[in-house]
């Protein structure tokens, strides 16, 4: 236990809390072992491998914590899902089946520059570092830029994931405190007739015509948006995604997440 105290003090990177589990050897002095008797050769248990203790194995046993600077740009979702591949070299970062059954191959280069431009729409919309942004959409290119974009300006992106109705996910955004949701055409049929005063702003991946006076079009915002980077990257430590989900008896929990 002084051996991982004094561990614990000089890695300061470390969870707060440290948990130790103690089995006990002895039983009022005596081996457990010749506690119990001696047992018949039938049913005796093979050795076990002894874990050498990280004393004993030496410094190199236990691989400290990555220092973490604040506000690195290496730690980061975005950075490291994307910023770090865009080369220029057209890498290819997704490939999206589409509807029609064609494959579409979207690369690093344009996941950046259309996350840093929704970024900028984010910003535009006074959403910035700690806002929540909902995203609720299928897999595909939609939702991968729209966290990018989040994770840029320091937002919190909120998954609420599958809800059992419109009033179970209406529950979840409004717990969130949603600011901003992404969604598409059936996320809004769900959302129709439901009261979120803290959402203001409703972005909409339309697979057909828009309809007048509606949200606002997701690539249509994106479009009329600069390019430049919205600001220094987030501190990695700082909040950066708010998962969902149900535990064994049905309840529903929020998970908050590091952006690293």
């Amino acid at each position: 236990l002084n051996n991982l105290s004094r561990y614990y003090s000089e890695n300061r990177d470390l969870p707060d809390a440290l948990f130790v589990v103690m089995v006990p050897t002895h039983s009022a002095g005596v081996p457990l072992r010749q506690a119990r008797g001696p047992q018949p050769a039938a049913h005796r248990r093979r050795p076990r491998r002894r874990i050498p203790h990280p004393d004993m194995a030496g410094p190199a046993a236990i691989a400290p914590p990555p220092k973490v600077t604040p506000g690195s740009q290496s730690d980061g979702i975005a950075a490291a899902c994307c910023d770090r591949w865009a080369d220029g070299s057209g890498r290819i970062a997704l490939l999206h089946l589409r509807q029609d059954g064609t494959v579409e191959r979207i690369g690093h280069d344009a996941l950046r520059a259309a996350s840093l431009r929704f970024a900028q729409v984010l910003r535009a919309q006074g959403i910035g570092r700690g806002g929540r942004v909902a995203i609720l959409l299928p897999q595909g290119p939609e939702a991968l830029v729209a966290l990018l974009a989040a994770q840029r300006i320091g937002a919190i992106a909120v998954l609420p994931g599958a809800a059992s109705g419109p009033a179970a996910l209406a529950g979840r955004l409004r717990a969130s405190g949603s600011a901003a949701l992404v969604t598409d055409e059936a996320g809004l049929a769900l959302l129709a007739r439901e009261a979120l005063p803290a959402l203001r702003h409703v972005f909409c991946v339309f697979r057909a015509d828009r309809p007048e006076g509606g949200p606002t079009c997701f690539w249509t915002a994106i479009a009329q948006a600069p390019q430049d980077a919205p600001g220094p990257m987030p501190d990695p430590r700082a909040p950066g995604l708010l998962l969902h989900a149900a535990d064994a008896t049905g309840h529903v929990h929020g998970v908050l997440h590091a952006q690293r």
